[in-house]
């Protein structure tokens, strides 16, 4: 199955233009995780580098349970999603 970074960095955007400040601040950290994690528009699992994906899914899982706007938190679950780590987490 292929991680849809192009996807993921699209809802980290939207999310990111929800938030402000910490938040927001976190978003934009995660998002350059992401950008570092593949240099296309989909990677397979198996190129992904598993620690770093875990890494990423946890700062997302986070930063979830953080912020209390609804809007964020779906546009992080869509990510998650994306990451195909919804079901790790239990959000859908």
């Amino acid at each position: 199955m292929a991680i849809d970074v192009d996807a993921a960095r699209e809802e980290l955007q939207r999310a990111s233009d929800a938030a402000d400040g910490e938040v927001q601040r976190h978003i934009n950290s995660i998002d350059e995780g992401l950008m570092e994690l593949a240099e296309g528009d989909k990677i397979t699992e198996a190129e992904a580098d598993p620690d770093r994906v875990a890494e990423l899914e946890e700062k997302l899982a986070g930063l979830s349970a953080e912020t209390d706007d609804q809007a964020i938190v779906s546009h992080i679950e869509n990510v998650l999603d994306h990451l195909d780590a919804a079901d790790e987490f239990g959000t859908s």
